[in-house]
């Protein structure tokens, strides 16, 4: 039976912290990872906040000053093209309607959780009731599938309930007497 020389038992240790530092380094590797990725999905919720921001201004504007019907849109602009050139398109319904599209195609390839959505953005049928003239009008005479993932933004948010912070029970009041 042949003793191992010196050289080869010193080998060892040597192969046992090299594989612990590339351990060690994989690890360190994962963690930088994992940060980074929470990094950019906080800065996308932080876009996507400013971009509620400046949406929920436009939103007061419309609400104030509804658009016409679908069948004045007709009258005043036979083409779409017409319409989308208007100022009124490109400063108040397109950057509402995209910022609706964008959230709801978020949710579908599942960027954002719809949950975490929630709290960001608010979501109300009665905003999409409100623009349903324009999308109606460009998807007469423009495209038919224009702004559908806002139709599927609206589909999820009522099929899933909204969040429930206190779960039935009634939220803490603090009491003054005593």
């Amino acid at each position: 039976m042949d003793i191992p020389a010196l050289s080869d038992l010193a080998a060892i240790p040597v192969s046992v912290i090299t594989a612990m530092t590339l351990l060690i380094g994989l690890l360190l590797n994962v963690r930088s990872s994992n940060r980074a990725r929470r990094v950019e999905m906080a800065n996308v919720y932080f876009k996507v906040a400013e971009r509620w921001t400046a949406t929920l201004s436009l939103l007061y504007q419309v609400r104030n000053m509804p658009p016409p019907s679908l069948e004045e849109l007709e009258k005043k602009y036979p083409n779409a093209k017409d319409f989308m050139a208007t100022d009124e398109w490109r400063s108040n319904y397109r950057l509402i309607c995209n910022f609706f599209e964008d959230m709801g195609l978020f949710v579908h390839n599942k960027n954002i959780p719809l949950g975490t959505r929630r709290v960001l953005v608010t979501i109300s049928e009665d905003d999409y009731l409100l623009m349903k003239p324009v999308l109606d009008y460009l998807r007469n005479n423009y495209r038919q599938d224009i702004y559908i993932f806002w139709n599927y933004l609206l589909r999820e948010a009522h099929r899933h309930d909204a969040l429930r912070p206190f779960a039935g029970r009634k939220p803490y009041e603090p009491n003054r007497a005593g």
